[in-house]
């Protein structure tokens, strides 16, 4: 009987000590993972998929993939079994591609699945533990202002995701869990098939990290932005933001201008009639997390 302890000090997804034991076999015949609902990613990026040390202090790096629909499934069967009976947590992580596999020798602090390699199987999540939030109760809400600009002729070029007391006084707009590192919240809007940024934020209750569109006036302490200033190619400012989609979307840290690659939280569109200043509902977006497993066969 060979006793095993468990533990991942990365502690984004997995966090803690687990004591097993098992009786491990001699050497592993063929090592079988299956991971779905993978989101597409920009070409900069790329998934690589681990197997870490009980301690999390060695990695051994499987393979750089691209999903095929969301969905990669592969059997190894040339991974040494010492490997396999020292390292017991798999992590598919996301990088760079241009990181050289000389540099590539542990997984980045945005893990995206996880799980315990146990026996002969393994079951594969994004939310391990309470490291990722379930996402349940989320909500949102937005209003159209132009609070950067000094005149009042394209209120509705502006859109923050604010909501108002009974005395008018903003409060924050959004009801999103706390993220850990390596993530963030990022708004958007489309409008005419151009996808434009509202800027990345982890708190709902701050201002967000960008005023790329904004104008010369400090805006609310809240996320959002103006679209009147800094034009991109291909779009005439100010924008009337009227018919336009609005996403709150979760992504890795990875901040790639005009990429929205991650799940979408909330969504909603601004509607013809919408008014400046009057607080608008987003809808919950139902979202399908990536899942996997891995399956153990042993030669004895």
């Amino acid at each position: 009987m060979k006793i095993i302890q468990i533990c991942l000090v990365l502690g984004l997804f997995i966090t803690g000590c687990d004591i097993l034991e098992t009786d491990v076999p001699s050497s592993v015949k063929e090592f079988e993972v299956n991971f779905s609902n993978l989101p597409q990613l920009p070409d900069s990026l790329e998934y690589v998929s681990w197997i870490l040390s009980k301690e999390g202090t060695a990695f051994y790096r499987l393979e750089r993939f691209t999903p095929v629909n969301g969905s990669f499934s592969k059997v190894y069967t040339d991974i040494k079994s010492g490997y396999i009976q020292s390292m017991q947590v798999l992590v598919v992580s996301i990088e760079f591609k241009a990181t050289h596999d000389t540099l590539l020798i542990k997984p980045s602090d945005v893990p995206i699945l996880s799980g315990y390699l146990n026996g002969n199987q393994a079951a594969i999540s994004f939310s391990e533990d309470n490291s990722m939030p379930k996402f349940d109760g989320v909500a949102g809400d937005y209003l159209l202002a132009t609070p950067t600009d000094t005149l009042t002729v394209s209120e509705t070029s502006g859109i923050w995701f604010v909501n108002k007391d009974s005395t008018g006084t903003l409060m924050a707009g959004l009801t999103l869990p706390a993220l850990p590192a390596g993530w963030f919240y990022q708004g958007w809007i489309e409008k005419d098939g151009k996808l434009l940024t509202t800027g990345s934020f982890q708190k709902a209750a701050d201002a967000d990290n960008s005023a790329e569109y904004s104008g010369s006036v400090e805006g609310y302490a809240f996320p959002g932005e103006d679209f009147i200033n800094n034009p991109p190619a291909g779009v005439t400012f100010p924008l009337d933001l009227i018919g336009a989609k609005v996403y709150i979307t979760l992504q890795p840290k990875y901040d790639l201008k005009g990429s929205s690659y991650g799940f979408k939280i909330l969504e909603g569109q601004v509607s013809v009639g919408s008014e400046p200043g009057k607080v608008y509902q987003l809808q919950v977006s139902t979202f399908t997390q990536p899942s996997g497993n891995v399956k153990l066969k042993w030669q004895i």
